[in-house]
């Protein structure tokens, strides 16, 4: 799925690679050679595949290139580049744009290559818990259209699985959207799903849709005729803020996801990390440490629903005795300094802190994002972190906010199929 050996299923390289550095961090294909476990040799066809995918990553890495200039940077014969390149033209994934400047020593100048992100489509979607948003975009990740739509609490799931699909329906009704240019639809939902889009697993705490009760890949699939990639939403949040967000590409990453619940997504050593059941960062079945006897969930003392419920207890909340709290109250409350509000999210971000602390400690990592419904509270997070670190003399840890908001796991999920649609081309 992601770039890397394994796209040709290929282990413990003794022979020559070529490396080139991607939006991933590399990608790394045999060009000659075989590996110790191997049940065959690397016959002509897989070396044009990964050849291709080379290029085609040399190029959408740089935008505008050369014949020339990819075969110096990517150590490959001019021959070998233009036997490789003409499928990429042909498939119009790759544009030839005009000529460049003429080399120091004159001669003939060099035709220009591209990109081409219109080529295909995708509709990304985010089914949070209440408000879905949906993007379509082109292959760099340009959004060309987005909109939410707010799910009142209590909807029947049949009226929410068909504000799905009515949201997918009016992105490819969007004028040059359509059936033939979409290469797929890519959801973000909550829950652990597998490679294939099964569900394994989910989280029944945080309210509004029940959009485990759904085979979404079928429903979608079956709606549109269109390939469906299904990841898990924090997952796909945590690839966006990596790739094009503040995550800045860094080897080693926790971004941490709260609000309505709790999850996070790590990146070790320059790649994601699933886990053994696709669940690694999976916080919200984590007991909380005080009260585990009793069964509670560690999700259930930090979320949403529970900060409403205790600044709505307090005696001297400005939300006392109120039945329904909009965040956005509570957050204004915090911003103007109001105590008591303070006091409630305080007792939040130092759970969270304490937590993330643990997590950074046990997998080493000191680069941490903050993402989520709560970045507004941000400051107070960051403060408990530090003093954690502090106090352990441990380095300080390298603290940001999520700068991508509710699009970051769009950017996730559009990374995914990109990957997916790259792969295709280079595997027919």
């Amino acid at each position: 799925m992601y770039i890397e050996k394994a796209r040709l299923n290929l282990a413990n390289i003794n022979e020559k690679t070529i490396a080139f550095s991607d939006e991933v961090g590399y990608t790394e294909f045999i060009i000659v050679g075989g590996y110790d476990t191997m049940k065959h040799a690397l016959n002509a066809t897989d070396i044009k595949r990964a050849n291709q995918r080379l290029i085609l990553d040399a190029i959408f890495q740089s935008g505008t290139t050369s014949r020339t200039q990819l075969a110096k940077d990517l150590q490959l014969s001019k021959p070998a580049i233009s036997d490789n390149l003409q499928y990429l033209l042909d498939v119009g994934i790759v544009e030839e744009n005009g000529v460049g400047r003429a080399g120091p020593s004159g001669g003939r100048k060099s035709i220009l290559l591209r990109f081409n992100s219109s080529n295909r489509l995708i509709i990304a979607v985010n089914l949070n818990f209440s408000t879905p948003l949906f993007a379509l975009t082109d292959l760099n990740g340009k959004i060309l259209r987005s909109f939410d739509i707010t799910i009142a609490p209590g909807t029947p799931i049949d009226a929410c699985r068909d504000l799905v699909l009515e949201g997918i329906r009016t992105l490819l009704q969007s004028p040059g959207a359509g059936q033939e240019i979409v290469y797929c639809i890519a959801l973000a939902t909550p829950g652990v799903f597998n490679e294939d889009g099964k569900l394994l697993h989910f989280s029944t705490s945080c309210g509004g849709p029940q959009w485990w009760l759904m085979d979404l890949k079928q429903i979608v699939t079956e709606a549109f005729s269109l390939p469906v990639i299904i990841y898990n939403d924090v997952k796909a949040a945590t690839l966006g803020e990596w790739i094009r967000g503040t995550g800045n590409r860094e080897n080693n990453l926790l971004y941490l996801h709260a609000g309505l619940g709790i999850g996070s997504g790590i990146i070790l050593n320059g790649k994601p990390l699933l886990g053994e059941n696709f669940s690694a960062g999976e916080l919200y079945d984590y007991f909380d440490p005080a009260d585990a006897n009793s069964g509670r969930k560690l999700e259930d003392t930090v979320c949403i629903d529970y900060l409403k419920k205790e600044c709505t207890q307090r005696e001297d909340s400005p939300f006392a005795g109120k039945d329904q709290v909009p965040l956005e109250e509570i957050i204004r409350a915090y911003s103007a300094g109001n105590s008591a509000v303070a006091s409630v999210v305080e007792d939040i971000c130092g759970r969270l802190a304490v937590l993330s602390y643990n997590y950074m400690s046990f997998i080493s990592i000191n680069r941490i994002v903050f993402g989520g419904d709560y970045v507004p509270f941000g400051d107070c997070f960051a403060n408990h972190l530090l003093n954690l670190f502090e106090r352990s003399q441990r380095p300080a840890p390298d603290i940001r906010m999520s700068d991508l908001g509710k699009f970051a796991g769009i950017q996730g999920m559009i990374f995914l199929a990109r990957d997916r649609y790259f792969q295709e081309i280079c595997t027919q």
